[in-house]
């Protein structure tokens, strides 16, 4: 079983979907030290209530916008979801795909 995310998985049809506790918006960051932004900070285009916790989704032309670059397989060396202003607890991450 493989965990984690790889470049390949960040597809033009798709969004990262967070669930999450806290009173802010946590921030998605993608880092590179191959070429890319070195730390790029993606907006939700979305928040609300789902199975009991908050939720973000953070769009994946928002990402292509803050990272400068569509190149996630060759520029993306790592995924970070942080707090901006309070204690927070991370329930899921992953990446969906529109249809």
């Amino acid at each position: 079983m493989r965990k984690g995310f790889k470049g390949e998985d960040i597809t033009s049809n798709g969004y990262f979907y967070v669930e999450y506790s806290a009173n802010s918006v946590p921030e998605l960051n993608l880092q590179s030290w191959s070429g890319g932004n070195e730390w790029a900070t993606v907006t939700p285009f979305e928040t609300g209530d789902a199975n009991g916790h908050k939720y973000a989704k953070y769009s994946y032309n928002d990402c292509v916008n803050a990272f400068g670059t569509d190149d996630f397989v060759g520029k993306l060396d790592k995924i970070c979801i942080t707090a901006t202003s309070s204690p927070t607890t991370i329930y899921s991450i992953c990446y969906s795909y529109q249809e």
